[in-house]
């Protein structure tokens, strides 16, 4: 662990099992989750948040089935016996996960003859769904929608967690939702709860104040540099030498790492 490693994508972070490996932990220190490097225009991003401003879809999500989760998800959004697919609530668009799939499948997935665009259907969404694919930790959609005040809803496989950058800096359960799924029956309930909170009073009250949490701590989480925002606002960085720090100072409890004055082969101060 002498080498710290700045990553955005490391497949066997989530997984609970290195919790029982002697010495696991500490090897897990060297891995450092930093954001993607996605640009945050501030200002747009304040005038998407408007309270006053309609978000016609309720959930979105656009990729490929390469995980559990996300074959969970277009298992439930292909049932017939189901709402979801025909409910024009819910945007989720599940793609083969194969080299085939061509320009007319993704233009479907977005609209009619690809009307709209990620940016938009981002946008347009109160709740994005965050789920994790080849990787186990917060990839380029979560960025893509945090930056258009879209709520991020993680979903891992239980008992899997997705990794965050700045897990102990950063309050994320103030506008982020966490949860997990085993089967089809866990992810209609997520649905049916999200829909649920965009229709009643107090759902939407929690959105707007989960939305602006999620506006107070954006510029945290994005690699500079960004647009139209205030001189002087923290951003990833800070986050990233923070990570260093910590992880530094905590290589002092290793019998193998020298203390800071160490002194030099024949000398000692008594």
């Amino acid at each position: 662990m002498n080498v710290f490693a700045l990553v955005g994508g490391v497949r066997e972070i989530g997984h609970p099992d290195f919790a029982f490996t002697p010495g696991k932990g500490f090897q897990r220190l060297r891995a450092i989750i930093v954001p993607f490097p996605v640009t945050l225009d501030c200002e747009r991003a304040l005038q998407l948040a408007d309270p006053g401003r309609e978000r016609p879809i309720t959930v979105s999500f656009i990729g490929t089935e390469n995980s559990r989760v996300r074959q969970i998800f277009r298992e439930m959004m292909a049932d017939e016996n189901l709402p979801y697919g025909s409910d024009p609530a819910f945007h989720i668009r599940i793609l083969p996960d194969d080299d085939e799939t061509g320009e007319g499948d993704i233009r479907a997935a977005l609209g009619a003859e690809g009307s709209k665009s990620i940016d938009t259907v981002y946008a347009d969404s109160h709740f994005c769904l965050i789920l994790p694919g080849h990787i186990y930790d917060l990839g380029r959609r979560g960025y893509d929608a945090m930056a258009r005040a879209c709520i991020p809803v993680i979903v891992g496989a239980d008992p899997m967690a997705v990794a965050v950058p700045f897990a102990w800096q950063v309050p994320w359960v103030e506008f982020a939702i966490f949860t997990t799924v085993r089967h089809t029956g866990h992810a209609a309930s997520i649905l049916d709860s999200l829909r649920t909170a965009a229709q009643e009073e107090k759902g939407r009250a929690a959105i707007q104040a989960r939305r602006e949490a999620l506006l107070k701590h954006l510029p945290f989480l994005f690699l500079p540099p960004h647009q139209n925002c205030l001189p002087g606002l923290p951003t990833a960085t800070q986050g990233i030498l923070r990570e260093i720090a910590v992880r530094q100072a905590s290589w002092a409890a290793m019998a193998t790492v020298r203390p800071p004055g160490w002194p030099n082969a024949g000398q000692l101060v008594v």
